[in-house]
């Protein structure tokens, strides 16, 4: 179990890394196409994203017996409130934004 909880440690961290790249891209872009900073959504997104990678960090903790005895356990409530919806939400906001900025490309086809 602790080796897939790594790797989804893994794939928030990627989702953080591609939001910080399609910033940088998509503000170069936005500069050439005089666009609105639309690309600053994508900061919110990392945010969002660390937000949740912080919370599934406590909740990979809260399910390893501490040998100090400090008694935390990460129930259904802070999972889906910390850990979901923001990485959820994130996901939205970028999959809006990506659309503002590269639609023209599946424009180009038609």
């Amino acid at each position: 179990m602790p080796i897939l909880a790594l790797f989804s440690l893994i794939g928030i961290a990627a989702f953080i890394y591609t939001y910080l790249i399609l910033a940088q891209v998509s503000q170069r872009l936005g500069a050439v196409i005089k666009m609105k900073p639309y690309y600053r959504l994508y900061y919110l997104c990392a945010a969002l994203a660390a937000f949740a990678f912080v919370a599934a960090l406590i909740g990979l903790r809260a399910r390893v017996p501490l040998a100090a005895g400090i008694a935390f356990e990460a129930n259904d409530a802070f999972s889906f409130w910390g850990l979901w919806i923001p990485l959820a939400l994130s996901a939205w906001i970028a999959l809006l934004v990506t659309w503002r900025y590269w639609s023209w490309l599946l424009r180009r086809w038609n």
